[in-house]
């Protein structure tokens, strides 16, 4: 089995790397293709938790934008380590390439289940 976060992040970066002239910062649009769609299904699943958990209230013990700042951060070093740091991410298209279409077919649907999960979790409650 394919990882499902090197396929999305695979995914990204060949369809930026056909439709985009300038091929200097692919690598980082990837990173935040990932974030913006990593943040809506997060920001999805927490509105679904709460409408099916009214009764229940957490607040943050940090302020909102010191919070929504260092996930931004975090996210992007966590990216920069897993795929940036010595072009690792060459390593990772080049694995991916040469997987079977199989397994990329199988991920591919996880991968959609997994984005549009909270969707229709929201359509169904």
């Amino acid at each position: 089995m394919i990882n499902p976060y090197y396929y999305l992040f695979y995914l990204i970066y060949s369809f930026l790397n056909k439709n985009v002239k300038y091929k200097e910062n692919i690598v980082f649009g990837t990173y935040s293709i990932m974030f913006i769609l990593l943040f809506l299904h997060l920001f999805y699943l927490m509105i679904t938790l709460i409408s099916l958990f009214p009764d229940y209230h957490y607040k943050l013990s940090i302020p909102k934008p010191v919070f929504g700042i260092s996930l931004v951060a975090l996210f992007f070093i966590l990216n920069y380590l897993l795929f940036d740091r010595k072009e690792r991410y060459k390593l990772v298209i080049d694995r991916l390439i040469k997987t079977k279409i199989y397994k990329k077919i199988l991920t591919g649907i996880l991968i959609i289940l997994y984005l549009f999960m909270p969707i229709i979790l929201k359509i169904i409650f």
